[in-house]
C-alpha cells in the first residue's frame, strides 16, 4: 500500500505488493490537520501543519529503498518535536 493516513499516536506502515520492488519516493508526507484522501490527494490545513520538509524527510529515511516500512504518527516524526497545534486532533498522511 503506497498511501496511508493515520490518527495521531497510531503506528503506520507502507508496503509494496510482493515481488514489486521497493519504495522509491515519497511524494507527500504531512502531519497536522490533513484534508483529502489517497484517491484525490492530500493537502494540509495551513493553521495546523508541521514543517513539511521535516516530515517528508523523516518518512523518506524510514521508507525509501525498502519494500515496507513502519513509523509512528506522533510529533516524533517532526525533527523539532513541536506540536503544530496543541489540543487539535492531528493525523499523518503519506503518499
Amino acid at each position: 500500500m503506497r498511501c496511508r493516513s493515520g490518527a495521531y499516536d497510531s503506528q503506520m506502515w507502507l508496503k509494496c505488493a510482493p515481488g514489486t520492488g521497493v519504495i522509491e519516493t515519497i511524494e507527500f508526507a504531512g502531519f497536522g490537520v490533513v484534508e483529502g484522501d489517497c484517491t484525490g490527494g492530500f493537502k494540509m490545513a495551513p493553521e495546523c501543519a508541521a514543517n513539511a520538509s521535516q516530515v517528508r524527510a523523516a518518512v523518506r529515511r524510514a521508507c525509501v529503498g525498502r519494500s515496507e516500512c513502519r513509523f509512528n504518527a506522533t510529533t516524533d516524526i517532526v525533527a523539532d518535536g513541536v506540536d503544530p497545534c496543541f489540543g487539535t486532533r492531528k493525523q499523518l498522511a503519506v503518499l
